[in-house]
């Protein structure tokens, strides 16, 4: 049977309430030396904290849900692990579920996540996500991390991608070329918008024409980024650069 603190209380000689404020990390004042007796005797016994009820008294469950489009795609695991290494960090649990970019799945995720006890939820590449009863409700916060879909959301974490595309036109005018092609993403996504912008504002720094049927949108799938490949490259005048959406 796992250790109570009424068990660790007794073995170290102390009360059950310095052992609590030890145990739980509180910034109440204790000695050094008892405080390292109360672990040691802890350690010892094998104790293993309540997580469950010390959430209940905190209204802290040190556990966040992320929810992802597509836990395969390329670019997720990357930043996924990165959250995961950066809550270890700071004594934070992780719960990941994927909706595999669907509208249904999505909503059912956020519930399943709230039904659970969760501090607040990550979004990550998120495609489609507008609103949710349910999380506002909740009261939870939530944070949309690489790209924004329709209206800007405040909560958010994302990349310069007029820069990222600027950057990507530079290096291709660099090279020698002249007439450059655009794959993007949906018209509605945000970082669509973006890098089409500055795309389309570096080629008129430089003084080039914008090539008029030099972008192709697409669903951010790889056959449909395909397909238009095939399309720019039968144009003998076209050079496709890296800024294929990142799905």
């Amino acid at each position: 049977m796992p250790a109570k603190l009424e068990d660790i209380a007794r073995e170290s000689g102390f009360s059950i309430a310095t052992v609590s404020r030890v145990l739980s990390n509180s910034t109440y004042p204790v000695k050094a030396s008892v405080r390292e007796r109360i672990l040691e005797t802890a350690h010892a016994m094998g104790y293993r904290p309540n997580l469950v009820a010390r959430s209940l008294r905190t209204d802290q469950t040190k556990t966040v849900g992320i929810l992802v489009d597509d836990l395969l795609s390329p670019f997720t695991p990357p930043v996924v692990r990165g959250i995961h290494d950066q809550l270890k960090e700071n004594n934070f649990f992780s719960l990941i579920v994927n909706s595999d970019w669907d509208l249904e799945q999505e909503q059912t995720g956020i519930v399943s996540l709230l039904s659970r006890p969760v501090d607040g939820i990550i979004f990550v590449e998120y495609s489609h996500l507008t609103s949710s009863e349910a999380l506002t409700n909740a009261k939870k916060p939530g944070v949309f991390v690489h790209r924004l879909f329709g209206t800007p959301i405040k909560n958010s974490v994302v990349p310069d991608d007029i820069y990222g595309a600027s950057l990507a036109v530079e290096h291709l005018i660099h090279l020698g070329h002249r007439s450059i092609a655009y794959i993007s993403g949906l018209e509605n996504w945000h970082n669509s918008k973006e890098r089409l912008e500055g795309y389309r504002k570096t080629l008129e720094r430089h003084g080039y024409r914008l090539w008029k049927n030099g972008s192709s949108q697409g669903i951010g799938r790889s056959k449909v980024g395909t397909g238009a490949h095939k399309i720019f490259c039968n144009c003998r005048t076209a050079r496709l650069p890296f800024l294929q959406p990142t799905t």
